[in-house]
């Protein structure tokens, strides 16, 4: 956590700790979010029983999952709210008299949250909620820990990036290592083999999302809560075009480094040639010497007989 003076400490807290220190220019937490914009480290516990008003973000995209997140809990709380203190057996005027006072609401916020609750629309809505989560037959099995934070810790412990269908797998098995039911199991046979079938042609989104089927807003499979489905196609764009880049820089580097391969081979081929016509011309100036001794033998060998021939030719006289 930081102090006002801009003090950096690390210390044990709990949501008890934290609600009764939580006033303006006092300690603030400290929450590290992830490359998808999800809270992570111990701190995100504190942030997932505790969401007050006094937290600084930096980031836009930071923010937008501290609101879709307490977005997330007031809607869990009001409908719990609802299913524990609201009674269908009593009329709507003892509802509204039967408030519940010992956690702390009031009379008059009570009265216009259960006319809210009891409208129409509002009913259907919740119907309708209630049968989406009846169609998950997958339950996750990390219990209250996010599955960004289960992600981190776990590519923090080995050095190394978790894919969506590590984590999928993870978060769907057991203490014993089975998976939590069939469908489960089903899915993640059914992500392993299509991604290993078309790895070549298509991101692992794409895989999920055929396996799966379309993302929702708010919430990638796999991912965690706050994470969009255009951030992870974006991520997965950029992280496309880096492995792109990163392929041309080698690619560059091995035609840098024939062309420094070449460029010494030339040299060396222009110094052979340069010693061969050396050599050559050596070779014609030796010929030339040997040439040049044989006809001096051979005038020399020549000269007696013509001298022998002239005294004959004289005495004859």
């Amino acid at each position: 956590m930081i102090d006002e003076e801009g003090n950096v400490s690390n210390t044990r807290l709990c949501v008890k700790y934290l609600v009764a220190k939580s006033e303006p220019g006092g300690t603030w937490i400290i929450i590290d979010l992830n490359k998808d914009h999800c809270a992570i480290g111990q701190a995100s516990s504190l942030l997932a029983g505790y969401l007050g008003l006094h937290f600084l973000v930096d980031d836009g995209r930071d923010k937008e999952f501290i609101f879709v997140s307490a977005s997330k809990k007031l809607r869990d709380a009001r409908s719990q709210l609802f299913r524990q203190y609201y009674r269908w057996d009593l009329t709507l005027e003892e509802n509204l008299q039967n408030f519940p006072k010992d956690i702390g609401i009031l009379e008059n916020d009570w009265v216009v949250f259960v006319h809210y609750r009891r409208k129409e629309k509002t009913q259907k809505l919740a119907q309708k909620n209630a049968e989406n989560r009846a169609k998950l037959k997958a339950p996750h099995t990390l219990g209250s820990k996010s599955l960004a934070r289960k992600k981190h810790e776990l590519e923090s412990r080995d050095g190394r990036t978790y894919s969506r269908g590590e984590m999928y797998a993870i978060s769907h098995k057991k203490s014993d290592g089975s998976f939590v039911n069939e469908d489960a199991y089903n899915n993640n046979v059914s992500t392993r083999k299509l991604q290993a079938a078309i790895k070549d042609f298509v991101s692992e989104n794409e895989v999920f999302q055929k396996v799966f089927g379309k993302e929702q807003h708010g919430y990638v499979r796999s991912v965690g809560l706050g994470a969009t489905p255009s951030q992870i196609n974006r991520s997965t764009r950029l992280a496309s075009s880096s492995a792109e880049n990163e392929k041309i820089k080698e690619t560059q580097e091995e035609i840098n480094a024939l062309k420094e391969k070449n460029s010494k081979i030339d040299e060396f081929m222009e110094a052979v040639k340069f010693l061969t016509q050396r050599d050559n011309a050596r070779t014609k100036e030796i010929e030339l010497l040997l040439q040049m001794q044989n006809s001096s033998e051979k005038q020399g060998l020549e000269s007696p007989a013509d001298g022998r021939r002239s005294s004959e030719s004289s005495y004859r006289i």
